[in-house]
């Protein structure tokens, strides 16, 4: 012990020096934290302050369950649009529209050919044929995109147009 002793006083400015520095990195270490922590607390408080809520958990809390509404929420709109895409499948969206003279004595392309039908082929063709003293109107169902009957000319060009604009062929 004495030989410790010895040695310690003969090495006190440099014992001194070292300590005097590690005290110093401690000090500098501590300062940081502290400025890292009151940091992370003013963030902590900024975000609480933003809502309604007093803590951390009661926000994680909130969260959920506004996920939860939002989830639910999505679900049901989900559910809605695939009812109308159903429903959009018998709309009957698709149109063909084809004008021309029947008779050679009526000019003016006064008849016409209407194909209506949904994304399945379904619908109806109908025409209208115009002459000088009568008007007839016929109409074909359309199953699958193929005619009951067999279709005009006038009729074949009303439901082509009608696929080129719906895209079907």
């Amino acid at each position: 012990m004495a030989d410790l002793l010895r040695w310690m006083d003969a090495h006190a400015p440099t014992i001194i020096l070292v300590l005097a520095v590690i005290s110093l990195v401690s000090l500098t270490a501590a300062i940081q934290s502290t400025r890292a922590v009151r940091k992370i607390s003013n963030r902590w408080r900024a975000l609480l302050s933003d809502s309604d809520v007093e803590t951390l958990g009661m926000m994680l809390q909130q969260h959920m369950e506004e996920r939860m509404e939002m989830r639910a929420d999505l679900r049901e709109l989900d559910d809605r649009t695939a009812a109308l895409e159903t429903q959009m499948k018998s709309a009957k969206r698709y149109l063909g529209f084809h004008r021309y003279n029947a008779f050679a004595d009526v000019s003016g392309d006064q008849s016409f050919a209407l194909a209506v039908y949904d994304e399945l082929g379904d619908g109806v063709i109908l025409t209208s044929q115009v002459g000088r003293e009568s008007v007839r109107v016929y109409a074909k169902r359309l199953v699958n995109g193929e005619p009951d009957k067999e279709l005009t000319e006038e009729e074949d060009a009303a439901l082509q147009a009608g696929a080129r604009r719906s895209g079907r062929r």
